[in-house]
């Protein structure tokens, strides 16, 4: 929930534009349902149950679109270390720009997974990771540059038959 928080105090011109588009077609679907409703009971039925999949799918699609065009960014692992003399983690990242505007904040989310060697325990795994940890950003990264963050993150046993992943959303 903390990077929907995020997401809508950072809005831009372009997720206002995409989220005006998602209304507007919700209200002409769902007026187009009512129209329906008496003539056409089924096809009525259907285009409202349609007009409310619209809105939670179309945020969802103009988010996704909008963070792999515009909000572009990239983040690369590049050390992990267990301190021995504490349940901490050393963890050394590159954040990098990818995009066309500067970023002013960025969510980090870490996630430590146990590893396996079969696939579809490897699946039940990422969906239920051992530990999430989200690290707040609150740094200018200017567009085409490159950011490396050094954080240790406590109470964190990390074991050598996990993987730690790492996504980000930057605004």
């Amino acid at each position: 929930m903390e990077f929907l928080r995020l997401y809508f105090k950072h809005l831009s011109y372009y997720d206002y534009i995409g989220l005006g588009v998602i209304g507007i077609l919700f209200l002409l679907l769902f007026i187009l349902s009512l129209m329906l409703l008496f003539k056409r009971p089924l096809l009525g039925s259907i285009l409202t149950i349609l007009s409310f999949l619209v809105l939670p799918f179309g945020v969802y699609g103009v988010k996704m679109l909008l963070d792999k065009s515009i909000r572009k960014s990239a983040i690369q692992i590049i050390k992990l270390k267990p301190l021995h003399y504490s349940k901490s983690l050393l963890i050394e990242a590159k954040i990098k720009n990818l995009s066309r505007i500067d970023f002013k904040t960025c969510l980090v989310r870490l996630e430590i997974v146990k590893k396996s060697n079969l696939k579809l325990k490897n699946f039940l795994y990422r969906l239920k990771p051992l530990k999430i940890k989200s690290i707040y950003l609150n740094k200018t990264i200017k567009r085409g540059s490159v950011y490396t963050l050094k954080k240790i993150l406590d109470n964190i046993v990390y074991l050598e038959d996990s993987n730690i992943s790492a996504k980000i959303n930057c605004y």
